[in-house]
């Protein structure tokens, strides 16, 4: 982790998701629970989820949390299916493309 993404997740912009312990001329020092934190922040990227979304999930109960998951889980199916349709797309026009040089 940058040392600017871990000041980015202290700003308004980075919703506050990790707030350093002390903060001197010499950097920014943060606690077994601050690293906890950014570990949850990293996962949750790898899911997909944006800054806003991680900061609603670490606020929510865990019924909420389920929610969240099953609601990301939909937008990658779509993903995963665009891509897909996008993938037979260009498969057609090589195809095609092939045929006509024939």
């Amino acid at each position: 982790m940058t040392r600017r993404a871990l000041e980015h997740y202290a700003t308004d912009e980075g919703y506050h998701l990790l707030d350093p312990l002390v903060t001197d001329a010499s950097g920014s020092y943060y606690d077994d629970d601050a690293v906890e934190k950014l570990n949850s922040i990293k996962c949750l990227k790898g899911y997909g989820f944006s800054l806003k979304e991680i900061k609603r999930f670490q606020t929510s109960d865990v019924q909420e949390q389920h929610e969240m998951m099953r609601a990301l889980l939909v937008r990658v199916e779509k993903k995963q299916d665009d891509i897909i349709r996008q993938r037979k797309m260009i498969e057609d026009y090589l195809i095609s493309f092939e045929n006509r040089r024939k």
